[in-house]
C-alpha cells in the first residue's frame, strides 16, 4: 500500500483539474495492479493471515486510499455537473477494476496495458457524466507518451 500510495500522490501532485486528477489516479491504479500482479495477489490473499494490529494498519491505509479516490469522484461530479449514483460505490468499482486486472492481464495478451488503462478510464469518466471523456483520456495519453 505504501508504494501504491506514493505513486498515486506523485501522479496527482502537479494536477489541479479534477478530471485530470481522476484520470491520473486511474492510470496509476490500474498500471500498478497490472505490473505488480504477484504482489497484489499475495497482499490480498494473505491479509487475513496478518496479526490484528498489522491487518488494521493495512485496512486503514486502504480506506485512506479509497477516500482519496472517492473525493476525486465527488470533485469530478461537481466540476462537470455529473452524478454518480453513489460516489463510494463508484470508488469501490474503480478499486475493483485494478484488482481484477491484476488477475488476468498478460503482456502477451489481446490488449496492451495502455489500451486497458485508457478503456477503463473512459468507462469510469463516462459513468460520471464527463461528456468529453474520450478526448480527455486521449489528451492525457498524448502527454504521457
Amino acid at each position: 500500500m505504501d508504494d501504491l500510495t506514493a505513486l498515486m500522490e506523485a501522479a496527482l501532485a502537479d494536477k489541479t483539474d479534477p478530471v485530470e486528477r481522476l484520470i491520473a489516479f486511474v492510470h496509476c491504479h490500474v498500471r500498478f495492479h497490472a505490473e505488480r500482479a504477484q504482489e497484489v495477489f499475495i497482499g490480498n490473499s494473505e491479509l487475513r493471515s496478518l496479526p490484528p494490529e498489522a491487518r488494521a494498519e493495512i485496512t486503514e491505509k486502504r480506506r485512506s486510499y479509497r477516500a482519496v479516490l472517492e473525493g476525486l469522484i465527488v470533485e469530478v461530479q461537481k466540476a462537470v455537473g455529473g452524478q454518480a449514483l453513489s460516489p463510494r460505490l463508484h470508488a469501490f468499482s474503480v478499486v475493483a477494476i485494478g484488482t481484477h486486472v491484476s488477475s488476468w492481464y498478460r503482456t502477451d495478451g489481446d490488449f496492451s496495458l495502455d489500451e486497458i488503462i485508457d478503456t477503463y478510464t473512459k468507462i469510469i469518466l463516462r459513468g460520471l457524466g464527463v461528456v468529453d471523456a474520450d478526448a480527455r483520456v486521449d489528451a492525457h495519453l498524448a502527454l504521457t507518451d
